[in-house]
């Protein structure tokens, strides 16, 4: 039972240690308003005249992509790749949804957005992930226990 509260905690503690902006956006309606209107005018979306019937998981899944980016766990240079597999949209139609993302949401929050990029890019460099740098391995002239190739 104290698990779950824990992790509760946990991701509590981590979406407010993003800067006020961001907590605000992520927080507030306008967000999904305005993702649920993009969605409607790039037909990821079924009838929504009541923004009842959603197709294909859609729509879910371009508000999880955009807030995932904010929050800084997905890196905005991976941002179109990841709307066009999830989606299923040619590269065309991510482009133009990609940019009408950015001048109605990121660019609100455009630089808190790039400091924590910023910051995440950082932590995940290579150097920080091998304490020495790679050496080649010699190559060895001859190998006792391979047969030699005339």
């Amino acid at each position: 039972m104290d698990k779950p509260s824990l992790k509760k905690e946990d991701k509590e503690k981590r979406l407010f240690s993003l800067p006020v902006d961001i907590v605000n956006l992520l927080l507030s309606n306008e967000l999904s308003e305005k993702l649920i209107d993009i969605s409607t005018k790039y037909n990821l979306t079924g009838d929504l005249k009541n923004k009842v019937f959603i197709k294909d998981f859609r729509v879910g899944k371009l508000i999880e992509i955009v807030i995932k980016t904010l929050k800084g766990e997905l890196l905005l240079k991976d941002f179109n790749k990841t709307l066009e597999y999830e989606l299923k949209i040619d590269s065309e139609t991510t482009k133009k949804m990609s940019k009408e993302i950015s001048k109605q949401i990121f660019s609100t929050i455009e630089e808190s957005l790039k400091k924590i990029h910023k910051e995440k890019h950082l932590k995940d460099t290579p150097s920080q992930f091998f304490k020495e740098p790679f050496v080649k391995p010699e190559k060895k002239e001859s190998d006792l226990y391979r047969e030699q190739i005339k």
